[in-house]
């Protein structure tokens, strides 16, 4: 907050874990309660005097007004519960807004994936290197090419043999971590 509030619009929305329901008192209200006064926090109003229910419990018997959408500034128009709906299997009602304005928003380019593997060269079968390389080399017409596209061909080649034949062992994963075990 402190960082971006003289800067930015910030709306927070979600499961806040506490209420503003004046008839709950407990250490998730009082802790919700000094977070919003401290940071300046604007509550629409139609959440605290409709306080309609956003949680239901488990056991069917328990309700509460615990998710919101606050903001740092007037930028809310209106707020309001959506009703439940067959489709939501959540045990929270969905909160939504109307904003004064539209805000900026970015989508940040994450890190491409990306494997790294060492080749084991001395693990590698010769025989079958030789056989590979020998069947793709064979599959190439080198006659109608000049120098530079023999050269890509034969380096692409030399890849693709590699990565048929040369056993890899995983040394680095960047990225989106995915399983590496055997299926």
């Amino acid at each position: 907050m402190d960082k971006y509030e003289d800067m930015h619009t910030i709306v927070f929305c979600g499961d806040m874990n506490g209420t503003l329901i004046k008839e709950r008192n407990n250490s998730h209200d009082k802790k919700l309660a000094k977070f919003i006064k401290a940071n300046k926090l604007n509550v629409h109003q139609e959440m605290i005097t409709k306080s309609t229910p956003t949680f239901y419990h488990n056991d069917g018997k328990s309700t509460s007004q615990i998710d919101y959408i606050f903001s740092n500034n007037d930028v809310i128009n209106t707020a309001m519960v959506m009703q439940q709906d067959p489709i939501n299997s959540s045990s929270h009602l969905p909160v939504i807004a109307n904003l004064t304005k539209r805000l900026k928003t970015e989508v940040k380019k994450g890190k491409k994936s990306h494997t790294t593997y060492k080749l084991l060269w001395e693990k590698t079968d010769k025989k079958e290197y030789r056989n590979v390389l020998n069947q793709m080399i064979a599959t190439c017409n080198w006659n109608d090419s000049d120098v530079n596209e023999k050269v890509n061909q034969l380096t692409s080649i030399l890849h693709k043999t590699a990565d048929k034949v040369v056993p890899k062992k995983l040394i680095k994963l960047t990225g989106f971590k995915k399983s590496l075990a055997k299926s």
